[in-house]
């Protein structure tokens, strides 16, 4: 059954929840209200949702105050960087609406050298389980362009993404859910 945020252009709080992460795909700009019919300029960059969809992101003030202290000021330097959002209800011109605010992801330390090749091997067996689900279900699908669609989804993430993540997004595209089929995305 469709979803009618699936055809939103917008990000919006359906689309996205609490802790979620988003890839900041471009610089984004400045639009005057004339170009956007809302009543103030305001800040629109490019993001990629948790589901691979792209999405633009009116970024309020905040957000760009709490990405500007850790990226830097300039939006060019935010390209490819994970942004954490929190969905907050509150008083917004006199109604009640959900706002996205976004943090800078952090990354940790890696995990020390046994641990890292532990979870490593797991992944690898839940991605190369996703191949062959994807050879499985689409007959006309070959293990070359498969490989071939992950570096592109890979590439396109700049480098952000992993085989894993990649092998998710290419699965989604080619209408395979992998929740339903089983398989637990992760």
């Amino acid at each position: 059954m469709p979803k009618m945020s699936d055809f939103d252009e917008y990000l919006s709080a359906l689309l996205v929840s609490m802790n979620d992460i988003v890839v900041l795909r471009n610089e984004g700009e400045f639009r005057e209200p004339e170009e956007t019919g809302l009543d103030r300029t305001v800040f629109q960059i490019n993001v990629t949702i948790p589901d691979g969809r792209s999405k633009i992101w009116t970024m309020n003030k905040t957000t760009r105050k709490n990405l500007a202290a850790a990226y830097g000021d300039d939006s060019a330097n935010w390209v490819n960087k994970q942004v954490r959002i929190e969905v907050v209800r509150q008083n917004v011109g006199g109604v009640m609406k959900n706002v996205l605010y976004g943090y800078p992801v952090v990354v940790e330390p890696a995990p020390a050298p046994a641990q890292a090749k532990i979870d490593t091997d797991t992944q690898n067996t839940k991605t190369d389980a996703i191949i062959d689900l994807i050879l499985t279900l689409k007959p006309t699908m070959n293990k070359e362009k498969l490989t071939e669609l992950m570096a592109t989804e890979i590439e396109n993430s700049g480098g952000i993404f992993g085989k894993h993540i990649a092998v998710q997004l290419v699965a989604k595209a080619l209408g395979i859910d992998l929740e339903q089929t089983g398989e637990k995305i992760g």
